[in-house]
């Protein structure tokens, strides 16, 4: 449950502290004084929204703690103790700290027992710490949407839904698949003509890795060829075969160092080098003389490689690739010819992988069906006693459970409520008939009926008596009071019959100081709780007749505790 609250500089709060005990709580107060500000406060601990509109004025942050009582085995304690936000101990019982920063840039940051989390992380973790009953609930309630989420908390299907969604999820990506490759299949016949046709070009054309590089060096070769034997042949003749050729100068060169060697032997050196070159020039006469005759001139061969050239050139162009990537290209091609070819297996494996995925949703669906209209009269049967005594006896309720056309994330059921309010009207839409007195009855009612199988620590009901009159307020009262014998409510409200029932009081005041508006939140017990029950019957100044009417409210309180 919750112990304590503890606010600093949110919207009109300057600072409050407040304490809750087990039971039924009551917070009273003149609209406006804040009362709403606890709500939102409540709201910022559990992972709600925040903005800097919440900071005070002149403040850098608003900061909320609460501090909360759960048993040890509480599945909100596992998920703490699962990411190691709370500490294993042999107590029965743990407490748990959870604390919401946001800062006057609208920045928000949160901790756990001091361990800090995400926002995400937040929502998950406190689930089940607090349930909110507010106006909104009441028209959510009109909503036939919220009929099937309510049939399912009450039934226990919180665990099972999971599966469904992560079921139909997948059943969807599975079709998606197999629309994809059926419209490929659509497409085949004309991608596959397309795909032969290309593959003919390339087919006719055999491109082989690096094939254009190579002719162009051909190209160059053949349309310069006469000028290449020209000039080869003339450096041969420079060499070694023409008249005062470079061989015949050398050796006349070396013979004359080696005669004057024997004065000298450093000439004898330079002859051996001299000689050396002469062999290496010799050998490059002989190459300069095959390369001669290695050379062709011919024109047709030239004709041809330039014209394959263009061919390549073109169909790179049409594919916009480099010339020397086609026979890639080609192969690419083919390997896409084949697996258009494969599309009937592909399909035959999307079937399949469908079927199984739709026989799985139909089995978890139909299972969630089943357990949804064994548990629907249960609960129109439960939510109608627990109308008894809230002005509604003669109420009537079912809980219509009928098949959609197609599965969803919540199974293939659709829920609806209906409602007789009085006896013989018959049973209509209940966003057709309700008040909002009765639709503050009704939600009242669901929560008590869901009480049995919830997992919710505190319940805070905002305003739930919204639309009655004294005597009914005083039956809700009464019944949110046994509802929280043994556990927690908290109630905001304005009917003094209900505030009266309450364990524990709490009365938010709303006072300017140094030109400045302030919310406080006091404890009301004694003469102090008669005032405050007083000003709720009758305005600030009460009369004695008032006030006498409030202490008689507390004494029946005090009888019917």
């Amino acid at each position: 449950m919750l112990l304590h609250l503890d606010i600093k500089n949110l919207a009109i709060i300057d600072h409050v502290q407040l304490d809750f005990e087990q039971g039924l709580n009551v917070i009273t107060g003149e609209t406006g004084a804040g009362k709403s500000l606890l709500l939102s406060a409540l709201d910022l601990v559990l992972g709600g929204r925040a903005d800097r509109t919440m900071v005070r004025r002149g403040a850098d942050r608003a900061v909320v703690q609460a501090l909360f009582r759960v048993d040890a085995t509480s599945s909100v304690a596992q998920r703490l103790a699962e990411r190691e936000l709370l500490e294993p101990g042999p107590s029965t019982e743990v407490d748990i700290v959870v604390r919401r920063i946001v800062t006057g840039a609208g920045r928000a940051r949160a901790s756990i027992n001091g361990g800090l989390v995400t926002m995400r992380d937040l929502q998950s973790l406190t689930r089940g710490l607090i349930d909110i009953t507010g106006q909104h609930d009441h028209a959510d309630l009109l909503n036939s949407e919220s009929h099937l989420r309510i049939l399912d908390t009450y039934a226990g299907l919180e665990e099972d839904l999971p599966r469904m969604s992560r079921a139909i999820t997948e059943l969807r990506r599975h079709e998606e698949a197999l629309e994809t490759l059926e419209q490929r299949q659509r497409d085949q016949a004309s991608r596959e003509d397309y795909l032969r046709f290309q593959i003919e070009a390339f087919e006719s054309l055999a491109p082989m890795p690096g094939e254009c590089s190579a002719l162009e060096q051909e190209r160059d070769r053949l349309a310069h060829a006469e000028a290449l034997v020209d000039g080869a042949q003339l450096a041969g003749a420079n060499v070694s075969r023409g008249p005062s050729n470079a061989m015949q100068l050398l050796t006349e060169a070396v013979r004359t160092l080696e005669s004057l060697a024997q004065h000298d032997p450093e000439l004898g050196v330079a002859a051996q080098r001299i000689e050396a070159t002469r062999i290496e020039l010799d050998d490059i006469g002989h190459d300069l003389s095959r390369y001669s005759e290695r050379v062709e001139q011919d024109p047709r061969r030239l004709r041809h490689v330039t014209d394959r050239i263009d061919t390549m050139v073109r169909l790179a162009r049409r594919h916009g690739l480099d010339p020397d990537e086609l026979a890639e290209h080609h192969e690419v091609l083919k390997a896409e010819l084949e697996s258009v070819g494969d599309i009937e297996g592909l399909i035959a494996e999307a079937r399949e992988a469908v079927d199984t995925s739709a026989l799985l949703v139909n089995q978890i669906s139909e299972r969630l069906s089943e357990r949804r209209q064994v548990a629907a009269p249960e609960l129109a049967g439960h939510i109608e006693r627990e109308l008894t005594g809230l002005g509604m006896d003669d109420a009537r309720i079912e809980m219509r459970v009928e098949r959609r056309e197609r599965a969803t994330e919540l199974g293939v059921d659709q829920v609806e409520l209906f409602i007789e309010t009085n006896a013989g009207e018959g049973m209509q839409a209940l966003k057709r008939v309700a008040s909002g007195g009765e639709l503050s009855r009704l939600t009242l009612a669901i929560q008590g009926a869901s009480s049995g199988v919830a997992t919710i620590h505190t319940a805070i009901y905002d305003e739930v008596d919204t639309g009655v009159g004294g005597e009914i307020a005083e039956a809700i009262g009464l019944k949110l009071r046994r509802a929280a014998q043994n556990g927690q409510a908290i109630v905001i409200t304005h009917m003094p019959q209900i505030a009266a029932l309450g364990a524990h009081h709490l009365a938010v005041q709303k006072k300017r100081s140094e030109g400045r508006v302030r919310t406080g939140v006091v404890s009301v017990t004694g003469a102090r709780r008669s005032r405050e029950i007083a000003r709720m019957l009758g305005g600030a100044r009460a009369s004695k007749r008032v006030t006498d009417h409030a202490e008689e409210l507390l004494h029946r309180a005090r009888v019917a505790a």
